[in-house]
């Protein structure tokens, strides 16, 4: 999973990221849609590599286009 993080763009790891959560989820018998992010940001960005104004802005700009629809 590393190698493929590094080949992404910031977006791409953390929609990845997020897509693996939701299907960790789900194999529990979890909504995949919706589900407690017990990470903190900083938790994420070190994570997967991005700054924490990275994950806070991608995050941003997710949420801006969920409530645009």
């Amino acid at each position: 999973m590393l190698t493929l993080l590094t080949q992404e763009n910031a977006e791409q790891r953390l929609t990845t990221f997020l897509t693996n959560l939701s299907k960790r989820c789900q194999s529990r018998d979890f909504s995949s849609n919706e589900f407690p992010l017990a990470m903190t940001r900083n938790e994420i960005s070190n994570y997967i590599g991005l700054t924490v104004e990275t994950i806070s802005r991608i995050l941003n700009r997710f949420n801006n286009k969920v409530n645009q629809t």
